[in-house]
């Protein structure tokens, strides 16, 4: 019996069909695996834009970065994921609304984040999203004693109740010998039957204040005269 059927078999036409499949799968292969590649490129180039100060083993020192206030958290990210040292020390507020009470977080230093640069980045830090200056004189930035940074980390890493302060204009200083806060000193100040101790940033005229137990601490002696000074009328 004679065929007269016309075309390619099924047979070729099936094979013809996993030709093209094929074709068409190894194009979206080619295509991924170049946007893969350009993905890994871009993520290189990234990584190398990165900062490597922060490794470089160099002098840093603390400084204060105003940014917009209410906006102290998201300048904080903003800056940690370009690879700064940032300290962002916050407190627990309770706030009152009309049907419930909420417990919000809170920068300790409104409007101001912390910051360890060297001199030669001030520059990038002001591009950083919701950053105004970094807080200095006349002459520039100026940095903030790190006894002062390592007395308010202390306090944040000890959970204690803590909210912002006043820099006290009267009080004993006092130095703390027991407890989380051994070897931080400060001012003491009874508020509310409760022992305050403030600690402050004299670059920032602001403070914190801490609970404490009155055990905790030791009186500081009154500094002596400088050579050549009077005593104060």
């Amino acid at each position: 019996m004679l065929d007269f059927t016309f075309g390619p078999s099924p047979t070729a036409q099936k094979s013809k069909s996993f030709d093209g499949f094929c074709s068409v799968f190894q194009i979206l292969h080619a295509i991924l695996s170049r946007q893969q590649g350009q993905n890994t490129t871009l993520r290189r180039r990234e990584t190398c834009q990165m900062p490597t100060y922060c490794n470089d083993g160099g002098t840093r020192d603390w400084f204060a970065v105003q940014v917009w206030s209410g906006h102290e958290h998201l300048s904080a990210r903003h800056l940690s994921q370009r690879g700064y040292e940032v300290f962002l020390p916050s407190y627990r507020e309770r706030r009152r609304w009309s049907d419930r009470i909420k417990v919000v977080e809170q920068a300790l230093f409104s409007g101001y984040v912390f910051c360890r640069l060297v001199p030669e980045i001030f520059g990038k830090i002001i591009t950083a999203r919701g950053v105004i200056r970094i807080v200095g004189d006349g002459t520039g930035p100026l940095a903030i004693p790190t006894h002062e940074i390592e007395a308010i980390q202390r306090i944040v890493a000890a959970r204690l109740s803590t909210e912002p302060w006043d820099i006290p204009q009267v009080g004993q200083r006092v130095r703390i010998e027991f407890g989380p806060l051994r070897g931080v000193e400060g001012v003491v100040l009874m508020v509310k039957n409760q022992q305050r101790l403030v600690v402050s940033v004299s670059l920032l005229q602001r403070a914190v204040a801490v609970e404490i137990d009155a055990s905790w601490f030791s009186f500081q002696p009154a500094p002596m005269p400088t050579a050549g000074a009077l005593p104060a009328r």
